[in-house]
């Protein structure tokens, strides 16, 4: 019974050794603060990039559209920034 355990035991200490010596990423990938608040940006973004390409001008409404929406994106910017 002694002899089998001595006979495992390097076995044992490489497999510990190999486990602990896993390299871990220095910093993992950081996760979003406000997810919402990035989606809608996202979001605002396609819209914005749909109405730049559109072939009509929305009824006279493309271009207070693209500004309104180029000041939405700003603001939630800025909100996701604020650290209060």
């Amino acid at each position: 019974m002694k002899r089998n355990l001595l006979r495992l035991l390097p076995w044992a200490v490489l497999m510990v050794i190999g486990v602990v010596s896993v390299p871990m990423p220095a910093n993992p990938q950081p996760r979003e603060r406000h997810p919402r608040i990035y989606a809608a940006i996202r979001n605002l973004e396609d819209a914005r990039e749909y109405m730049r390409s559109a072939r009509g001008d929305f009824c006279g409404h493309r271009n207070r559209a693209i500004e309104e929406t180029d000041r939405a994106i700003n603001q939630l910017r800025d909100a996701a920034a604020c650290e209060r």
